[in-house]
């Protein structure tokens, strides 16, 4: 999971400005709380897709084939629904689309990621129907203490109900 992740975010750094800071917490929760309604949808129409693991604006995974390009045919979905995807991807911010791992129960939102092959970071939402671990009340300052803490270079901070904001450093 973890690769995936990682691999998922290092193919959006074009559009990333590495100079820039991922948003703040209190940032990424206010479009949560504001477009929560919009963050359902998404996560409705990716459960919906279950042939697609990743979906960008820019490109799609099957869970079986993450070739790319791939024909029109084999996107996973119809065109129009992958601009219902990119709509929605514009009007919450999460700048590289979002990524479902179903056998776990995941499903991340990918609104920031930033730095190379050789060490970077990814900040966005997850929604998970297991509890996360390790929980910090900030993932705005994460200290090396926190990210040792945890398996995976993954930090989580609960918003409500099954969703979380995430920072991934890797």
């Amino acid at each position: 999971m973890r690769f995936v992740l990682f691999a998922a975010l290092l193919l959006t750094l074009q559009a990333s400005c590495f100079d820039s800071p991922h948003p703040s917490d209190a940032a990424l929760e206010s479009v949560f709380r504001n477009h929560q309604a919009d963050f359902e949808l998404l996560l409705s129409m990716s459960r919906a897709d279950s042939k697609v693991m990743r979906i960008a604006p820019d490109f799609t995974w099957l869970v079986d084939d993450a070739s790319w390009p791939r024909p029109e045919d084999k996107l996973g979905f119809s065109e129009e629904r992958w601009n219902q995807y990119r709509e929605l991807f514009r009007k919450l911010s999460l700048q590289s689309g979002l990524l479902t791992y179903r056998d776990q129960g995941t499903t991340y939102f990918l609104a920031s990621s930033k730095g190379l092959v050789t060490g970077g970071s990814g900040k966005g939402y997850v929604y998970s129907e297991k509890e996360l671990i390790p929980v910090s009340s900030s993932l705005d300052d994460i200290s090396t203490e926190t990210l040792k803490s945890s398996s995976n270079g993954m930090v989580y901070k609960k918003i409500g109900g099954n969703w979380y904001l995430f920072y991934d450093a890797h």
